[in-house]
């Protein structure tokens, strides 16, 4: 059993033209391309989703990670939550309900 948290990243594919790299163990992310008046992720959103999402990993007594990802978009990146191997699956399924009632959160 390994509670070990790499950040360890593969290449994802999106498309026939793009990819991003994205880590091994990531459970969830949420985009962040600033603060403009325009901006269609901004940086308060995302940080507040990504907040909500690591106090329900700690009260479940999972360790984890943050850290961040260029994306496809120049003006954007991914702000990801990275967990051990051996905690993914419980990270995701104490997650998964939080994804639909949040703006930009999604599961990797």
């Amino acid at each position: 059993m390994s509670t070990k948290i790499s950040l360890k990243t593969q290449i994802v594919r999106i498309d026939g033209w793009r990819s991003r790299r994205e880590p091994i163990n990531a459970i969830c992310a949420a985009n962040d391309t600033g603060m403009s008046y325009d901006s269609p992720c901004p940086s308060n959103v995302c940080k507040d989703e990504i907040k909500k999402a690591t106090a329900i990993l700690k009260s479940n007594g999972i360790k984890y990670k943050t850290t961040y990802g260029h994306t496809s978009n120049v003006f954007c990146i991914a702000r990801y939550i990275v967990v051990s191997e051996d905690d993914k699956e419980n990270a995701r399924n104490l997650l998964s309900h939080l994804v639909d009632e949040t703006r930009l959160l999604y599961l990797c």
